[in-house]
């Protein structure tokens, strides 16, 4: 399924999911694929990681500022990097690793993330 013109890839869903079918190899439902590591990007350009079993809901909390304290005064957030894990354990290892990454290596990772997205929904 194509994007649909004009929309914003990191808000495209379709019937509860995230497609990222070329860069993962499937469309991931995100009410039962498990584990997820994900950042935010902050009204105030800064960068907020951390994991959860549901983006949709938990970027939904976080800018209703029911997230975190760190995302409360930042809002509106916005996903800009989503990566599936096979479990809680690697979800948390992986949350720390990223989180552990400089502002410059997380802003790479998140341009390769969207140059992948944006080349599979042309």
């Amino acid at each position: 399924m194509q994007e649909p013109p004009g929309t914003d890839p990191w808000r495209f869903y379709d019937s509860g999911s995230i497609r990222f079918g070329a860069l993962f190899g499937q469309t991931y439902n995100l009410s039962v694929s498990g584990f997820f590591c994900y950042i935010l990007e902050c009204a105030d350009d800064t960068f907020y990681t951390g994991w959860t079993t549901d983006p949709d809901r938990r970027l939904h909390q976080h800018n209703k500022g029911r997230g975190s304290r760190y995302t409360r005064a930042r809002r509106p957030v916005q996903l800009v990097y989503v990566e599936p894990q096979l479990d809680r354990s690697s979800a948390q290892k992986r949350e720390r690793r990223l989180k552990a990454l400089s502002r410059v290596k997380k802003k790479e990772l998140i341009d390769a993330f969207a140059a992948e997205l944006h080349q599979n929904y042309r």
